[in-house]
């Protein structure tokens, strides 16, 4: 069996990697719990489960492009930079109420960016060189 890479800037970015997807799993279902649980209807968490994936349909032509012509890094940055804002908002909504929906609404759409730092990594990675 091969030993683990030493390198600690690979095993930092993976550590980061895996609690960034974590966290957003845990986000998404927690969503869907809290309105299902809020409305009862499986209808509006059907509703949920459609406005996670509208977004991805609707980056997807466009991920190429943008990782060929901007650091595959600063996508990386920018993307889980927004991926913090919304969720932020999200917190904030539901601490003072009232504000989780239209939170929600944003980062079905915006947390799609998710899958585009995805892509940067399938796609090679941190090139630092651009």
């Amino acid at each position: 069996m091969r030993a683990l890479p030493t390198n600690r800037a690979f095993i930092s970015f993976l550590l980061i990697r895996v609690c960034g997807t974590l966290g957003s799993t845990i986000l998404s279902v927690a969503i869907g719990w809290h309105l299902y649980q809020a409305t009862r209807d499986p209808f509006d968490l059907a509703l949920v489960g459609l406005m996670q994936l509208l977004p991805m349909l609707l980056l997807l032509p466009f991920t190429g492009w943008v990782l060929d012509h901007y650091s595959r890094k600063r996508v990386l940055l920018v993307c889980s930079a927004l991926q913090l804002v919304v969720f932020a908002f999200i917190g904030a909504g539901w601490i003072w109420g009232g504000l989780a929906v239209l939170g929600y609404a944003l980062s079905t759409r915006l947390r799609r960016l998710d899958r585009l730092s995805d892509a940067s990594i399938e796609r090679g990675g941190l090139d630092t060189s651009r």
